[in-house]
């Protein structure tokens, strides 16, 4: 699907979303949290040192250990009027993904369907979550299975409504019945089976894989932290970037056909920090 968000509100969310990677990087080296810019922000640092011209979103994403110690940096660094904030299933009843946010306070970013979805809906970064994957097949095709169908638990209550399928609205119809709690904690049942332990692998499990195996990477690609340029800035980049983006990418240097340059976040409306708003 094409993007028609205008140039002009692209770059200005472009210009909030990088506020947040330098706010959020500022929390990780404050705290000593080991984080790595991910998947198109990943892409646009290495390519074009900043945002993929097109791009409407920015990811980062972290090992387990270090997600959970940014989840308790966040809570000592802001307070009820701090313009930023973290987000999770931990924070918020209603959040229903198996990853966090890091949000900018008094501003607003929907997706379809999800308008009243979040106690708190601002401008974010996906802030992925680096699990350890079982050292073979077929486990590691097993944990990608049962994550996926446990992510489906938590999609539920959307697709029930987004679906425009009889037979899909049916389906996420009867898993939507199921709590907030089952998807959760079949998600992170399956993500700790191998925790603590040296597989050589690592998983990416909190969204679909789009390529063959796009969520095995070995653990050595995370295993280590060099730095690129973003929008003038530096941040943290895994030392296995060149496989990673492989991986999700192929040759990554090759720019796709024009009708593929749009960005993949969707949102229907945005509020931006200064009060402007725009809606598609």
């Amino acid at each position: 699907m094409g993007n028609p968000m205008p140039q002009e509100i692209l770059q200005k969310l472009q210009g909030e979303l990088l506020e947040l990677l330098v706010e959020f990087d500022r929390l990780c080296r404050k705290y000593e949290i080991r984080y790595f810019l991910s998947s198109g922000t990943l892409l646009g640092a290495v390519r074009h040192e900043g945002f993929i011209p097109w791009d409407d979103d920015a990811d980062v994403e972290l090992l387990r250990p270090d997600y959970e110690r940014l989840r308790e940096a966040a809570k000592v660094e802001y307070g009820p009027d701090s313009p930023f904030y973290f987000q999770d299933s931990t924070t918020d009843g209603d959040y229903r993904w198996p990853y966090g946010k890091f949000r900018r306070a008094g501003t607003h970013a929907v997706r379809p369907g999800q308008a009243g979805a979040f106690e708190r809906d601002g401008i974010f970064l996906d802030v992925f979550v680096v699990d350890v994957l079982a050292p073979r097949q077929p486990m590691q095709s097993i944990m990608y299975l049962l994550t996926a169908f446990a992510r489906k638990i938590l999609w539920a209550p959307l697709g029930r409504h987004i679906l425009k399928n009889p037979l899909e609205r049916l389906v996420f119809y009867l898993l939507h019945l199921l709590p907030r709690s089952a998807g959760l904690g079949l998600y992170h049942w399956v993500a700790n089976w191998y925790r603590g332990k040296d597989t050589g692998w690592a998983a990416i499990f909190n969204t679909a894989s789009t390529v063959p195996r796009g969520y095995a990477y070995p653990m050595e690609c995370y295993e280590g932290v060099t730095e690129g340029v973003f929008e003038g800035h530096r941040f943290s980049l895994p030392v296995g970037y060149d496989f990673i983006l492989k991986r999700k990418y192929a040759d990554y240097w090759e720019l796709p056909p024009e009708e593929k340059r749009y960005g993949n976040s969707d949102l229907e409306s945005i509020t931006f920090s200064d009060g402007t708003v725009w809606k598609r």
